[in-house]
């Protein structure tokens, strides 16, 4: 039997090796040694003077720091710039009696409030309009045989050209590339026509728009700014209808890049699917800060247009 005393001294000892140690304490003698201080410093390093505590600390802070370094996802807004169609300017027939260029307010033909939609995402910039030029010749007389055209955009001249000549009729088609000034939004645009001699009768002029080429230029259309991984998708159609390729390139010069199979992202063919296709290199591949978005194995006079487009970036 313990005496009267015995056991008192017994808790009291108990009691004691159950106390909090101090902080970062090296021993390794009693649980409380093990367990540790809450206020034990974190670390990562195994030895044999830790305890649980720091090392609790440290799994918790290395875990942090991973989660932080986990991918982020963002969307690129869905661009559907489609195809702007200013329908037939003429509504019946018009004899081009004019021998030179008419200025902006001479021209026979305007439509205002007409253009492509600017993408609503800061990643995307068009930085080609492709335009289609499409007039109907009914006639010549006078000994006119060639029929010329100016194109006006806010009253400023952005392209002019020969649409038909020696003398041909029927329906003719121009594609013409806009790459500066304001290439998207709706604004007023002016399209006149003047005669070598004589007069010229036509009972068709319509303007086609897109986000493309009309010329087959081989050159980007649109942009996507951002470094790090990217997943492309988008399709193309033609007008009048026809083969293209949308493809995603490293430099503007896409059509160089596509026959090259460097880095490139094939993302249709003349259906507006955004189905992956050919053999370059595929979705997602590593963004360098720019990618350029064209066309290649269209043709020239036929619009090659982005129907729609978008994707997914890692990171912002």
């Amino acid at each position: 039997m313990p005496k009267l005393g015995e056991g008192v001294d017994t808790l009291t000892t108990i009691v004691l090796d159950q106390s909090i140690p101090s902080a970062d304490a090296t021993a390794n003698t009693l649980m409380r040694d093990v367990i540790g201080n809450k206020e034990d410093a974190a670390v990562t390093s195994v030895g044999t003077i830790q305890s649980i505590t720091a090392y609790v600390k440290g799994l918790i802070n290395q875990i942090a720091t991973l989660v932080g370094r986990l991918p982020t996802y963002t969307s690129i807004t869905q661009y559907k710039p489609s195809l702007a169609d200013t329908g037939d300017l003429e509504a019946a027939t018009t004899t081009i009696i004019a021998t030179a260029k008419p200025a902006s307010g001479a021209s026979q033909y305007s439509k205002a409030a007409f253009g492509i939609a600017t993408p609503a995402d800061a990643h995307l910039a068009v930085i080609r309009l492709g335009i289609l030029l499409q007039v109907t010749i009914d006639s010549y007389a006078g000994g006119a045989t060639t029929l010329n055209y100016v194109i006006y955009r806010n009253g400023v001249e952005v392209a002019t050209g020969q649409i038909a000549t020696g003398g041909s009729i029927g329906q003719k088609q121009i594609g013409i590339d806009l790459t500066s000034g304001t290439l998207t939004g709706a604004t007023t645009w002016q399209i006149g026509f003047w005669v070598d001699a004589g007069t010229c009768v036509l009972s068709e002029v319509r303007m086609y728009q897109g986000v493309g080429t009309g010329t087959d230029s081989g050159r980007a259309c649109l942009t996507v700014t951002h470094t790090g991984w990217i997943h492309l998708a988008g399709g193309g159609a033609s007008q009048p209808a026809g083969a293209q390729y949308l493809v995603a390139t490293q430099t503007d010069d896409v059509a160089g890049n596509g026959t090259l199979n460097c880095n490139r992202l094939c993302i249709t063919a003349s259906t507006n699917s955004p189905t992956f296709t050919d053999s370059g290199v595929k979705n997602p591949v590593m963004c360098p800060g720019t990618v350029y978005i064209g066309f290649i194995a269209g043709a020239a006079n036929r619009l090659s247009h982005i129907t729609d487009f978008g994707g997914v970036l890692r990171g912002d």
